[in-house]
């Protein structure tokens, strides 16, 4: 009896493509799901709308043009309603053969539609995928008892911190590494096959499929002349492969994959398939046709001359399945084929359509299929790189018609688009698995890491990138808008970080929507051009635009953006100090909306008396480097108010309660995990505080202690039944949940305040939720990939307790855990590198290391205990620098400003350990 135990099954992975490119995922079955490229489905369910619905050229209205009530329309509705690609259309297998031994087949994916054990029992699916899903790669390592080989395949999308170019190309590399473990000789072939997504969108008489041989490189671009040029799924794809002996079947009926296919005629029964072929052989026959063969009837054949029907079965015999079919009359009987009536014969009785013969152009579609053989000596290795690229540039809003998308500015064409990427394959290969393993290899615990990297996904899956430069990431993929500035606010520190030019775009597009009374937009809809107009009610935002600015300029010193933000900055505290009723310097009259938009708030709340503080705080700054010394005054001056009546008006003791009116005296005393937003805010950034250092770690373990549970996780609020609670907190549905983006922001301000047990518990417990769950890389509250859980990158830099101010050029490492031996990626806008340190009995120095980009710097400071007899270097060259003790730390304050360029290398050393 078969045993088998089951475990979860995973419904999501890596996303591939780039920003604003559009996506699919590689799972851990090995196969290709959820492809977002098209300009429909979640990703961009708007153009789909417009389209069918509204029209293309006059879109936003109702356009009755007898072309949309056309046949092609409605092929094109049905197509889109079911899947233009699904998992099984992008398949590759593995052949090997063995010196001496019978050759093996086996699929690189696990789905039973894909085999054919009746007739085709070698043609199995390999036994073990072991999945390794570290952003930006996918490793996948094919395990079977039957290959003599190590089976390894690393797929991925080029990821290169600051550069946005490199970084939103539409494609994808997946590249195949074999290694022979026999003691023999070993032939290896790697077919790779690719569905024409335009199949399904009518006539296939009208697909193209165009070969290119460039090099030791064959592309293959499919095309259609079928779809209509301004449908959102109108462009190409292309598939290459690169390396070893190259076959390649530009267009083939799809029952060309399957094994089953069986014809009857004056020859017997057949089956036709170009896998016979590849197992016999190691390869295919290379066809370079460029269009379906086109149904043949009997009539096609009447009055044809002896040679035209020598030249029709000459250009059919360019058709792989038909040259299949062909060869087996051949190879068993030479003759035959060359008797006087087998054209004849073989026009009329086995290529003419019928049910039982050949099958119909329009039947289930076609493909491109690529197959590489290499030969490998015993521990001998080879690689294998296919190459998949798209290009569809009809993005359409309803409002603004064809957006497009910014790789259309660098490409014209998916061919354009592969060839970039095989050219550059080693650069991207090594820039992204450089980035890779510089986040994975840090010493913050795995699960931590794992934090991390699993939600940078997010800046694949869900962005959008105009062709006129515009960007925005979907709060949820498909669901709610774009750049929703109450989710940017906890999202948006690892874009100001890796890819400061886009947050700073999306922050100054959003500007552009504040109403007249100082409101800032709550998020855009169907575009980057229509925001929201019912939300700006939500009181949490201005001050989270301020302080996001503020932010942004303290990262970049981009001096500039701060100015052009100035007026918006300006605008919004001023509508904010309304809300203070009573002039106690809190907000405390119509603060019910906010980002927990189904649970209303009421009196002056916590949260957003600790947003507004934070605003405050940031705003007195950007005033004074503005010159404008009054207001910061002013703002000074309801600042120091605040932060009284704060603690006065809301601190029950333990924790600050929910809300209190001043008015009524009226409270909630429910405990909220976000009651010091403001503050967390400010101290994860390393931009400021404005409460005190014990007060707030005290507070941290207060609301670890009543808002946290194994069985729920952090949950958003924790009501007493011996306390006060309103109607509107008690049992929310905002309330009593999770948010793993609040989580994890959480997490990172408890390990900056001593609290790493608690903070680690919690970033373990989401772990265990979404992985169990199947939904790893798709974190979910309004909509997946949800934008808020990018705050994961706060849990990294709590841990180095990392600050970088780039207006002074100063940088501060304060490790939270392992201060023996500690490894950690940091990045700064434009930069990224690594750092590391150890201080044990045999080694004590610290390495900063600058792999991408330029760092200026000007200070640098570090924990105490390294002291004040250090020495300081960059790559061999003693540096000189004023060293001081201050505040728990060592500060290097370097007489002229550094320009440390990607390869240099900081060492910090003690005196004592010089050599």
């Amino acid at each position: 009896m078969a045993k088998i135990v089951g475990t979860t099954r995973h419904g999501s992975g890596i996303p591939l493509g780039g920003i604003g490119t559009g996506t699919v995922e590689i799972w851990d079955d090995g196969m290709f799901h959820d492809w977002q490229i098209f300009n429909m489905g979640r990703w961009s369910p708007a153009s789909e709308e417009c389209f069918f619905k509204r029209g293309v050229n006059k879109c936003g209205e109702t356009d009755e043009r007898d072309l949309l009530f056309s046949e092609r329309i409605k092929v094109a509705e049905q197509a889109i309603k079911s899947e233009i690609l699904a998992p099984q259309d992008l398949i590759f297998a593995i052949r090997v053969k063995e010196e001496g031994k019978e050759p093996v087949v086996r699929y690189l994916g696990h789905d039973p539609e894909i085999v054919e054990m009746h007739v085709a029992s070698w043609r199995q699916c390999v036994e073990v995928i072991e999945y390794d899903g570290r952003f930006p790669v996918a490793t996948l390592t094919y395990k079977d008892s039957s290959l003599p080989l190590q089976v390894q395949a690393e797929v991925f999308s080029s990821f290169l911190p600051s550069d946005e170019k490199n970084s939103g190309i539409p494609g994808f590399y997946m590249n195949f590494k074999l290694k022979n473990m026999a003691k023999k000789r070993v032939e290896a072939s790697i077919m790779g096959i690719l569905k024409n997504p335009a199949s399904k969108m009518g006539s296939d008489e009208l697909l193209r499929h165009y070969s290119y041989k460039d090099g030791d490189s064959v592309y293959i671009k499919l095309c259609s002349d079928n779809v209509m040029k301004d449908a959102p799924n109108y462009g190409d794809m292309t598939f290459a492969v690169t390396g070893g002996e190259i076959g390649n079947i530009n267009i083939c009926n799809w029952h060309g994959r399957r094994a089953d296919r069986e014809l009857w005629n004056d020859w017997g029964s057949a089956l036709v398939s170009y896998f016979y072929d590849f197992r016999d052989k190691g390869n295919i026959f290379s066809s370079d046709r460029t269009s379906p063969v086109k149904n043949l009837y009997r009539s096609d054949l009447t009055g044809l001359s002896a040679e035209d029907k020598e030249r029709l079965l000459e250009e059919l015999l360019t058709d792989a399945l038909i040259r299949n079919f062909y060869d087996r009359i051949r190879e068993y009987s030479p003759a035959e084929v060359e008797s006087k009536d087998f054209i004849d014969r073989f026009l009329h009785h086995a290529l003419v359509v019928s049910p039982t013969r050949w099958p119909k152009v329009e039947e289930r579609g076609w493909d491109s299929v690529l197959c590489s053989k290499v030969t490998l000596s015993p521990m001998g290795s080879e690689e294998i790189l296919f190459t998949v690229s798209w290009y569809y540039p009809n993005h359409y809003s309803p409002n603004v018609g064809n957006m497009g998308h910014m790789y259309e500015n660098w490409f014209a064409d998916s061919l354009e688009v592969n060839r970039y990427l095989v050219e550059n394959f080693v650069e991207f290969y090594n820039k992204t698995l450089s980035f890779r393993d510089s986040l994975y290899c840090s010493t913050i615990g795995e699960i931590a890491v794992e934090a991390i990297g699993s939600q940078l996904t997010t800046l694949f899956k869900s962005s959008w990138w105009l062709k006129d430069g515009l960007f925005g990431i979907w709060e949820g993929l498909g669901s709610c808008g774009f750049h929703t500035t109450d989710v940017s606010y906890y999202g948006t520190y690892p874009i100001i970080t890796l890819f400061p030019d886009l947050q700073k775009t999306q922050m100054l597009q959003g500007a552009k929507y504040q109403n007249e009374a100082g409101r800032v937009h709550h998020t855009f809809l169907d575009d980057f051009f229509h925001v929201d107009i019912d939300s700006y009610e939500r009181v949490d935002m201005n001050p989270q635009f301020v302080m996001m600015a503020y932010r942004d300029y303290v990262l970049t010193g981009d001096e500039e953006y701060i100015r052009r933000l100035w007026p918006y900055i300006l605008k919004a505290m001023n509508n904010t100090a309304l809300l203070d009723a009573d002039g106690d310097g809190l907000p405390d009259k119509d603060c019910e909306k906010q980002t927990y938009d189904v649970w209303n708030l009421s009196g002056c709340p916590s949260y957003i008396g600790s947003l507004w503080l934070g605003a405050l705080y940031c705003a007195i700054k950007v005033a004074r480097l503005m010159g404008d010394e009054q207001k910061a005054d002013e703002w000074s001056r309801i600042y120091e108010k605040g932060k009284d009546s704060f603690k006065k008006l809301l601190w029950n003791g333990e924790y600050y309660n929910l809300w209190v009116d001043p008015e009524t005296g009226k409270k909630d005393e429910s405990c909220m995990a976000d009651q010091i937003s403001g503050e967390g805010f400010l101290r994860i950034n390393g931009i400021g505080s404005f409460l005190d250092d014990n007060h707030v770690k005290e507070l941290l373990a207060t609301i670890f202690k009543y808002n946290y549970s194994v069985e729920d996780g952090l949950m958003n609020a924790r009501v007493f039944k011996d306390r006060q609670c309103s109607i509107h907190t008690y049992k929310s549905f905002h309330a009593i949940v999770p948010w793993s983006g609040v989580e994890y922001l959480m997490a990172g301000f408890m390990i900056q305040n001593g609290l790493v047990g608690e903070a680690y518990e919690i970033i373990e417990n989401i772990h265990k939720r979404y992985f169990y769950s199947g939904k790893f890389w798709r974190h979910m509250e309004c909509g997946e990939n949800y934008y808020r859980a990018l705050s994961s990158w706060s849990i990294m830099v709590a841990f180095a307790g990392f600050k970088w101010d780039g207006v002074s050029k100063s940088i501060t490492f304060n490790p939270f855990v392992s201060p023996k031996d500690f490894n950690i990626l940091f990045a700064v806008p434009g930069v990224w590198g690594t750092y590391k340190q150890k201080n044990t009995r045999r080694e004590k120095y610290i390495s900063l290391y600058i792999t991408s980009g330029k760092l200026e710097l000007s200070q640098i400071e570090l924990p105490s205990f390294w002291g004040t007899e250090i020495k300081l270097s960059c790559n061999g060259i003693t540096l000189k620098a004023d060293i001081t003790e201050a505040g728990g730390m060592v500060r290097l304050v370097l007489p002229e400003k550094l320009a440390l360029p990607a390869g240099a290398e900081v060492i910090i050393e003690r005196e004592q350990y010089n050599t």
